[in-house]
């Protein structure tokens, strides 16, 4: 079979694990070059269940939106040479206009998005609540617009998956046993490592 692989589990549509449009207002960013490993699960490689940051005061970014001002989401990518891929998708609408900003905005490449999905579905095991964005190949700027009477003067950003460094899932899963230790996970992860010993 060599990369093809088959259906494994029996998929049901049921009322209790109804999916609800949106993403929590909380999102992290990771600069990709800053994780220095995370941990895969060993029969299901999606779910991730341990991001390391490297030493010298790296951490995870939050973003703070307002209702749909971020979004992610992914697409199929098909070959008839290559296995399946998925390109990576994650959208944000800041409205800070300062210098120090701009420049945060305008630098920003090759990162990694974790978003929370709404929905106390996915709260009450915690898997599938945390979903992450372009965690081996990064996510690089694809669009940014701006313009002052559009969109109440509010630019959009967008990163996508370079065409062919796409991921090997449609989405990733953070999860550590439950969804408070996960949250509390990705909050520990806002706090800047130890510096760097020489």
């Amino acid at each position: 079979m060599g990369c093809l692989k088959g259906i494994t589990a029996t998929i049901t549509n049921s009322c209790t694990s109804q999916p609800k449009m949106g993403l929590v207002s909380k999102a992290w960013i990771l600069n990709r070059s800053d994780i220095e490993s995370f941990t895969a699960d060993s029969t299901t490689p999606q779910k991730i269940t341990a991001i390391t940051m490297k030493a010298g005061g790296k951490q995870a970014w939050a973003v703070t939106a307002y209702r749909q001002d971020i979004d992610a989401g992914f697409d199929l990518v098909t070959s008839e040479t290559l296995p399946e891929a998925y390109k990576h998708y994650f959208k944000l609408e800041p409205w800070d206009e300062n210098s120090a900003q701009i420049a945060n905005l305008d630098n920003m490449e090759d990162i990694v998005a974790i978003v929370e999905r709404v929905g106390n579905n996915t709260k009450s095991s915690g898997d599938g609540a945390f979903q992450i964005y372009g965690l081996k190949n990064g996510l690089f700027k694809s669009s940014a617009s701006g313009r002052a009477n559009t969109n109440n003067g509010v630019p959009t950003y967008e990163f996508t998956s370079r065409d062919g460094q796409e991921e090997d899932h449609s989405k990733y899963i953070f999860f550590d046993s439950a969804y408070d230790t996960t949250l509390q996970a990705l909050v520990s992860l806002e706090t800047p490592t130890s510096p760097s010993t020489p």
